[in-house]
């Protein structure tokens, strides 16, 4: 996804997820709420019951989508509600010479998943290959594996996590 349009659609990300987090705890969606309670009791011990709302954004030229906000409610085993979120960081990429923004779990290309990168290079979907069709762009010294520690190119392993960035697939901005 072209950065500016990454941009507007995650500015608009936080609030909502606070209107859906505010929906989903009010008095209106409690009986739902005990629905799903009762369906995992009543599934157990193998099944349970998860409620998801996803906010994706569909690429109408591409006819694919990417998610950018998931949450819900998942259950324990004997029933118990809690929330779940899916929230992914931003991974920003060069891809045939342009930047492109996408979560970290998805293909900057075809927007197909994509997680483990570092370990499968290859993009199922599209054949897209990290280190040679595209590159993870580092233009801040975050690192993308803790988001906590730093990395540079003088100093490619975290200094909070320890991670070492593989540098044949990163281009430094």
């Amino acid at each position: 996804m072209d950065p500016a349009v990454f941009k507007i659609a995650d500015a608009r990300m936080d609030e909502i997820a606070e209107h859906l987090d505010s929906a989903l705890q009010s008095d209106q969606f409690a009986k739902v709420r005990q629905m799903l309670r009762d369906l995992t009791v009543e599934l157990r011990p193998r099944y349970s019951a998860e409620l998801s709302v996803v906010v994706m954004i569909e690429d109408q030229v591409r006819e694919s989508s990417v998610p950018l906000l998931q949450t819900g409610f998942s259950t324990t085993d004997e029933g118990a509600l809690y929330r779940t979120w899916d929230d992914q960081s931003a991974q920003r990429y060069v891809v045939e010479g342009h930047i492109q923004v996408v979560p970290a779990s998805h293909c900057p290309k075809c927007w197909g998943a994509w997680g483990s990168k570092f370990e499968n290079r290859t993009c199922e979907t599209c054949g897209l290959k990290l280190g040679k069709d595209c590159m993870i762009l580092l233009d801040t010294d975050l690192c993308p594996n803790c988001e906590k520690g730093t990395v540079s190119m003088a100093a490619p392993a975290c200094d909070k996590c320890g991670y070492k960035i593989d540098t044949s697939v990163v281009a430094w901005g």
